[in-house]
């Protein structure tokens, strides 16, 4: 995998339509290297901490590939890079081969995945269509948020590389469907139950 992007922005008020919002979702590029603190990119922020930001949502991570997958499954809307308020743009993430725990180095940096993403008001509301959240949800393709376990310094173009595997091999795609309530599997619910690296109100949620 590779980093093809890094975007990062601070909360303002921003408007979509006919929607305002106090949001830090519009990210701007980064061209150089970047630090990573434990709470995320420097330079980086979040508009509600009651739903972003956090030890387990410091960083959100998006594949780059799935932008042609939304492009041609809702060709009616927009998919610019960057959307969906990512801080990494990603080659090659798919959340169907990274668990929940798995541990990636990037340069020095360590990062451990947590949790997919899932959609909010806010995002609908960018993207122009007030339902969105259920095709974000149907399209299964939500994201992975991580937390910093080494910080360091970051560039595009660095790889990013699978270290450790998660303890119970709880896929982003299962814990996502999980989530949603799209998936009642026994042996899912299972190993989100074995993974003790699943943050409290997932495992709470997921049941």
């Amino acid at each position: 995998m590779k980093i093809n992007a890094i975007r990062i922005s601070r909360p303002s008020q921003q408007k979509f339509g006919g929607f305002e919002k106090y949001t830090a979702i519009v990210k701007q590029p980064v061209e150089g290297p970047i630090k990573v603190t434990p709470e995320g990119l420097e330079g980086n922020d979040v508009g509600n901490p009651k739903y972003h930001g956090g030890r387990h949502k410091a960083i959100y991570a998006y594949g780059a590939q799935h932008y042609t997958w939304w492009r041609a499954t809702y060709p009616e809307l927009e998919f610019p890079e960057g959307i969906f308020g990512e801080n990494l743009v990603v080659e090659g993430l798919d959340e169907q081969q990274v668990s929940v725990g798995d541990q990636f180095r990037i340069g020095d940096v360590i990062l451990r995945a947590t949790t997919p993403r899932i959609a909010c008001q806010t995002l609908a509301a960018v993207i122009g269509d007030p339902a969105f959240g259920k095709k974000f949800a149907h399209g299964g393709r939500p994201g992975i948020y991580f937390e910093v376990m080494i910080p360091g310094e970051i560039a595009p173009g660095m790889a990013m590389e699978r270290i450790k595997n998660g303890a119970a091999g709880l896929t982003q795609a299962e814990a996502f469907a999980l989530y949603m309530g799209q998936s009642q599997d026994a042996d899912q619910r299972s190993k989100a139950a074995q993974e003790p690296t699943l943050p409290e109100d997932w495992r709470e949620k997921i049941g």
